[in-house]
């Protein structure tokens, strides 16, 4: 399933596309076992939402669109830097919460999620 998701992001990045909400929540599996990466409403070819700051730039982290679980540190540090590899990114974040049953990185709220990924060591998958 893993790899079927990553060929799609690939596809998207042949294409210019970066989905930027890459989480479980958007990757469906339909009736014959195929995952399919849906909720392109953040997607685009920059990175960023045309004509409108980061979401974390502007509101609190709470009321932003986007799980800062699942994202990549440079969604929230420098929104202009997103490209394809953060797609990789909350993928692997994915796998990592597949495997183990939770996140690599925690906390009580959205901003000291980001919080921990700035300033901590991950949590390793073997404890």
């Amino acid at each position: 399933m893993i790899l079927q998701v990553a060929d799609g992001l690939a596809a998207a990045a042949r294409l210019g596309i970066i989905h930027r909400d890459v989480k479980p929540a958007n990757i469906l599996m339909t009736k014959d076992r195929v995952p399919k990466l849906v909720d392109l409403g953040l997607a685009n070819r920059s990175g960023r939402e045309p004509g409108r700051p980061d979401c974390f730039r502007i509101r609190p982290a709470s009321r932003c669109r986007r799980h800062p679980a699942y994202m990549a540190p440079e969604q929230f540090l420098a929104p202009d830097t997103v490209d394809h590899r953060s797609d990789i990114y909350s993928l692997g974040v994915d796998v990592h919460h597949a495997i183990t049953g939770r996140l690599p990185y925690e906390g009580a709220t959205p901003r000291s999620v980001m919080l921990n990924k700035m300033h901590r060591d991950f949590l390793p998958a073997h404890g």
